[in-house]
């Protein structure tokens, strides 16, 4: 590690006035000079280096061109910040762009006037994987026409986030294989981005009604737009219509559908129509805000009978017993979910009947055949401030579950919101693996 490294940790623990430290006298000295004491080697190199209240000023330029030269021909991993319209900042990106054949990763947040300056050398080699462009919203987007004769940049995957026109972006669409737009674009520019890159391969869309600035506007597609190729698609949005009637995907395996706020219903009606239209081959589902019936778990198991995980809400008026009863009974047709090997539910409600739940589980302990499925593991997310502060049957529940040697883990988890709940997660163990 170089030794300017070293001491800027070295600083880091070092005391506010380390003038009021006795370092004779290890009972008095202050825990954060702990590194005095408790290593040799880091007081010879403190005395070793220049002070440390000393900043040494260093072009940012010159930092980045000795840092690439010492790269040699190492793949380079770039995150770029330029908060301002300069020379230096002209002159930062021309040397950048010396090395783009060398690129893997180049995140860039920043003024989007500088977007088309990021540009492919003329060599015909690209390895880079991953282009992330935002935009603060602090900046007034406009329009760009790019330099003629310019070469796009070839990356394999792409996030937009605050991005607000795909011409914003100079690159190749069509050698695109992922591609994660978190930008809130209207569902028509959405679509147009999937028509460009028809090789897609994973896909995230945030798409909304906007009314924020957008620079241009795409028609929506006069047909449905075929996608073969999309295999993992992630919809977060709140205008479920123009979406699911727009689009065909047949090769899509994983499917996850969230809404765009916390109040919005997904469709269900309109979201099995998508599903039979496409007459793809589901193997993994994830519905965040969706109101089932009977009626609808009906028609999605039918429509997905190959269905191997699933991860669901449970909202208030969710048809618990009715759900269960597939999984125990099959209904009129045994090969519901005969392939389901996970299944994760989010407990939304403090009407769930967890005395359904412990019986369940009782009957899986049991009987291992209870299910007709291949099911592995249940995985319940439940929200630990409403149990904590719940009915107290809730937690004699998992008492009795955890005594009956069920196990429960404790772990924090991130919502899709922009908010952090502490939760609980179940995890039940069905049957051991082959």
């Amino acid at each position: 590690m170089p030794l300017e490294v070293v001491g800027e940790i070295f600083k880091a623990c070092l005391p506010a006035d380390i003038t009021k430290l006795d370092l004779t006298n290890a009972t008095s000295l202050d825990t954060i000079g702990a590194p005095l004491i408790l290593s040799a080697l880091w007081a010879n190199i403190c005395l070793r280096l220049p002070p440390l209240d000393n900043n040494i000023q260093s072009p940012l330029l010159v930092l980045a061109k000795n840092w690439i030269e010492r790269s040699q021909e190492c793949p380079l991993s770039i995150n770029l910040c330029l908060l301002n319209d300069s020379q230096n900042a002209r002159e930062l990106i021309k040397l950048i762009n010396e090395y783009s054949s060398r690129w893997t990763y180049f995140k860039y947040t920043g003024d989007p006037k500088f977007f088309p300056h990021f540009i492919s050398d003329t060599s015909n080699t690209s390895q880079l994987h991953t282009l992330s462009l935002s935009s603060p919203p602090m900046w007034s987007p406009t329009l760009m026409i790019f330099n003629d004769g310019s070469v796009p940049l070839r990356p394999k995957c792409l996030q937009l986030h605050t991005v607000r026109s795909l011409r914003m972006v100079n690159i190749s669409w069509s050698g695109l294989t992922e591609l994660r737009i978190y930008s809130d674009l209207p569902v028509a520019m959405c679509l147009e981005a999937l028509r460009i890159a028809p090789n897609l391969i994973r896909c995230t869309l945030k798409a909304r009604d906007t009314e924020g600035v957008v620079l241009d506007h795409f028609a929506m597609p006069a047909s449905p737009l075929l996608h073969a190729n999309v295999v993992e698609l992630t919809l977060i949005t709140n205008i479920y219509s123009d979406i699911f009637s727009h689009l065909i995907c047949p090769a899509v395996e994983k499917l996850a559908i969230h809404t765009l706020y916390e109040h919005d219903i997904i469709p269900m009606d309109l979201l099995i129509g998508f599903i039979q239209r496409s007459q793809c081959s589901i193997f993994s589902l994830s519905l965040k805000g969706a109101m089932l019936t009977t009626a609808h778990i009906d028609m999605l198991i039918n429509a997905m009978p190959m269905l191997c995980h699933l991860d669901m809400d449970l909202e208030p008026d969710f048809p618990t017993r009715h759900f269960f009863s597939l999984l125990k009974e099959g209904g009129s047709q045994p090969q519901y979910l005969s392939d389901l090997q996970l299944l994760t539910i989010s407990l939304r409600d403090d009407r769930f009947d967890f005395n359904l739940l412990r019986l369940v589980l009782r009957d899986i302990q049991n009987n291992m055949s209870f299910f007709r499925t291949n099911l592995r593991t249940l995985k319940f997310v439940i929200d630990k401030n409403r149990m904590i502060h719940g009915d107290r049957n809730i937690l004699r529940h998992l008492s009795s579950l955890a005594q009956e040697g069920m196990q429960l883990d404790v772990l924090d988890l991130q919502t899709t919101i922009t908010m952090y709940f502490r939760v609980v997660i179940l995890i039940f163990p069905i049957r051991p693996l082959a």
